[in-house]
């Protein structure tokens, strides 16, 4: 948050950063802070929003947005960065594949550029967490010699060869704790004589990193949990991205960056978004 803002004064400015898969950074946030979201007991759900907490997310999100420190503009922000809109984002490792190595501006011809891929970002003075979640495969009900030839490719594509040459193209982890090694990826590398993308492995190295040294999260499903990610994805998101532009409108009637937020980054602003995201996540647990 600090060197966006510093960037967005040095390029007289310019946006730095944008963030993917909106809800794990308020999921995982809050469980970095000490506070998960949705308290779950057995199959009764409440939901704990300590609004010291609420507050660091938004501060961290919120506020350098409407300051235009953030932005988000395409899809993903990995084509936010294609088009020079970013210089940095936050996204998943199966992200990797799409990620820039060249970068065109309006009608400009498209030049080169160079990516550092490194570990999720934490909140100071607390321990590192990441969340961990991923595409799944399952098998649906049919007859006996399809589920098994299913089940059969499951067992191969799973299987420590065949996942890891996926694992090399696609950016995915691979899901076998044996795999999870570079040393064990670069001798299929070599075995293979594989072309590897250079943005690709540094994703897959950096996500082993992790793998190693970060707290793995994961929101614990209940009835209702996917209806309340939606909810946590958009509210905080939605509410910057409508407010920017009420100070992108500010400052084109003349308003200086300051004048323009002052009425937005306010406690009366949060403590109206923070209930009414806690109105609508209790009447979607209780629905």
């Amino acid at each position: 948050t600090d060197t966006a803002e510093a960037y967005f004064e040095w390029s007289g400015g310019k946006a730095l950063f944008g963030r993917d898969a909106f809800a794990n950074y308020m999921l995982a946030g809050a469980h970095q802070l000490g506070e998960d979201m949705f308290d779950i007991k057995d199959t009764d759900v409440s939901i704990s929003m300590d609004k010291d907490v609420m507050k660091k997310l938004w501060d961290n999100y919120y506020v350098p947005y409407v300051k235009g420190y953030f932005t988000s503009i395409g899809r993903y922000r990995s084509d936010d960065m294609k088009t020079g809109d970013l210089i940095v984002a936050i996204g998943s490792s199966s992200g990797g594949s799409y990620y820039a190595q060249e970068v065109t501006v309006g009608d400009d011809d498209p030049y080169p550029i160079e990516t550092m891929v490194m570990p999720v970002p934490n909140f100071e003075g607390t321990d590192p967490v990441v969340t961990q979640q991923g595409a799944g495969m399952a098998v649906v009900k049919t007859d006996k010699e399809k589920e098994a030839a299913a089940a059969e490719f499951l067992k191969w594509f799973t299987d420590v060869d065949a996942n890891s040459r996926f694992s090399m193209a696609s950016s995915y982890l691979p899901v076998k704790k044996s795999s999870n090694d570079m040393e064990s990826l670069e001798k299929i590398v070599e075995k293979n004589k594989i072309e590897w993308n250079d943005i690709v492995r540094d994703t897959i190295e950096v996500g082993f990193e992790e793998c190693n040294t970060y707290e793995l999260y994961t929101m614990t499903p209940f009835k209702g949990s996917d209806n309340c990610r939606h909810i946590v994805e958009d509210s905080l998101q939605n509410k910057a991205a409508a407010d920017r532009e009420t100070a992108k409108g500010l400052m084109e009637t003349g308003k200086t960056l300051e004048e323009a937020v002052s009425g937005l980054v306010t406690e009366e602003n949060f403590e109206t978004w923070y209930n009414e995201l806690s109105t609508q996540l209790r009447e979607a647990v209780q629905s």
